[in-house]
């Protein structure tokens, strides 16, 4: 027999997801004209939570907010519980809940994150999480739901029908994994010879769910309900409780800028419901990251520079070679794994200069208008006039919409000074403890980390002085436990020097200051 909670028995693997974090959702908000709460003091519900380390994520980098996760799993909740009782986390909450159970006495959210819930409950539950939204929301409210999205997963429900069919053979879930596994396996090698458009599905998709963990295989194929919805029927119902769709967390996304002329010339003219649907069918769209808000708000579709400037920004481009930002020699900037830009324009190259410096630090327009400014008043050969400050917003709101540039209404709050005792981020910390090999940094982000780094950040505490660490990893280099380089080499615990680990506690800084790990 099925347990009757098939996630008290087989826990979702969480990790914190940035796309859901309330300020990505604001920053999507003030985009298309809406004055969302602020989030630093906003009042934040996750439905479906887990074991709340997204939502633990929010509180700990937002800890003036009021964050609560409810789950309708007890085990889950009770591991997030653990966790929060060795945190000061008075901000969050865990609660042991059936979504059916949310009602109005839970009183008003700003933001309400429902992620990688709506495809999998039924259709009644589904229309509460959307009467949730309706009446739980706060007027200029915003509202983020998930779910696996048609026409993409046409092709992938076979596999699912393939999984359920092979599965119901077995009777305990580690079993039905492996078979699971197996059997993609076995239909992806079958098929491989046959250059079929179906084969290299089967490829693609054995590439994919190889990359996921073994709870998400069973979760994603065996669950009693995955329902993907055409974005359009998923629209119809948010309509239908009085909401109305306001953009995606993707932002990208939606805008036909990023498609070729023809393609631009075709759907110009269609509404914005319209478009969304057509994007998916070009793209084959698997997963959606919707955000919604009250129909009565308002909202400007049409975007100028001019928005840009009230933001903070931030950008992970780095500059490609030497660049020069006085001439109007083309410059490079990228970042692996994200893309980059070209740019010619003084101003510009001067501003992502500057950005690249700060990371993972993000600045008011205004203020980096003001360092790109002196950067080129250096020279004497740079003028810099007003309407510099335009060019600006035009350059930088398109590499906004590129997602090479990051855009808040409240920035992170990063550090990046290394203090005398440098301290690292108590969850992060304990984490560790719990046995994790992954952590949440204060941009919501999970990182995987090396031993190494698992193996000192729990004494990157606050309380250690250099000199302290750095004999806690004479310490440990001499256990075997790291192992410091010399010349690119790693060196024998008995030949490694106090210059070598001042190298390695370096690099460490330099780590976590970047990863946005480092608290005040």
């Amino acid at each position: 027999m099925a347990p009757q909670n098939t996630y008290d028995e087989l826990p979702y693997e969480c990790a914190a997801a940035s796309r859901t974090q309330p300020t990505r959702l604001a920053t999507v908000a003030t985009l298309f004209g809406m004055t969302p709460p602020p989030v630093q003091t906003s009042r934040v519900l996750e439905i479906g939570c887990a074991d709340g380390t997204n939502v633990i994520a929010m509180g700990y980098a937002l800890p003036d907010a009021a964050c609560l996760g409810i789950d309708a799993s007890a085990r889950q909740i009770e591991q997030g519980q653990a966790l929060l009782a060795q945190l000061n986390l008075p901000n969050v909450s865990l609660q042991h809940k059936n979504i059916l159970e949310i009602d109005a006495n839970f009183g008003p959210f700003d933001y309400i994150i429902a992620h990688g819930v709506y495809s999998w409950v039924s259709p009644p539950v589904q229309e509460h999480i959307l009467t949730i939204c309706q009446h739980n929301l706060t007027p200029n409210g915003v509202a983020y739901i998930s779910f696996n999205t048609r026409p993409g997963w046409n092709m992938r429900s076979t596999i699912r029908d393939m999984m359920l069919y092979h599965a119901q053979q077995f009777d305990d879930m580690p079993t039905q994994i492996e078979q699971m596994k197996a059997l993609l396996k076995f239909f992806a090698d079958a098929t491989k010879e046959q250059k079929t458009l179906h084969s290299a599905f089967l490829q693609k998709e054995l590439k994919i769910f190889n990359q996921i963990s073994d709870t998400n295989w069973y979760h994603e194929f065996l669950e009693e309900n995955n329902l993907p919805l055409y974005f359009h029927e998923f629209a119809k119902q948010v309509e239908q409780h009085g909401l109305q769709y306001l953009g995606d967390t993707e932002v990208q996304t939606m805008f036909l800028e990023n498609l070729s002329p023809p393609v631009i010339a075709q759907l110009q003219n269609l509404s914005v419901i319209h478009q969304e649907q057509y994007f998916d069918f070009l793209n084959n769209r698997v997963f959606r990251h919707s955000l919604l808000c009250h129909q009565e708000v308002k909202l400007q579709r049409s975007l100028y520079p001019a928005v840009i400037k009230q933001f903070y920004l931030a950008s992970q481009l780095q500059p490609v070679g030497d660049v020069d930002i006085v001439s109007d020699q083309p410059a490079k900037f990228e970042k692996a794994g994200l893309g980059g830009v070209e740019e010619d324009t003084p101003i510009v190259k001067s501003a992502l200069v500057y950005l690249a410096k700060i990371w993972p630090q993000a600045i008011a327009f205004k203020e980096l208008v003001q360092h790109a400014d002196l950067q080129l008043k250096r020279d004497p050969q740079s003028h810099f006039e007003t309407s510099q400050e335009d060019i600006l917003a035009e350059a930088l709101l398109k590499c906004c919409l590129g997602s090479v540039i990051e855009a808040f209404t409240h920035p992170p709050r990063c550090v990046t000074t290394i203090s005398p005792f440098p301290k690292a981020s108590e969850l992060a910390q304990v984490q560790i403890q719990h046995g994790d090999h992954s952590v949440s940094n204060l941009r919501c982000e999970q990182l995987k980390l090396s031993p190494l780094l698992e193996s000192v950040l729990p004494a990157v505490n606050g309380t250690h002085d250099e000199a302290a660490l750095i004999e806690i990893l004479r310490d440990l280099s001499k256990k075997g436990i790291i192992t410091a380089q010399h010349e690119g080499q790693p060196a024998a615990p008995e030949a490694v020097t106090t210059a070598m680990l001042q190298d390695l506690l370096r690099d460490i800084f330099t780590y976590l200051a970047q990863t946005a790990l480092l608290v005040d």
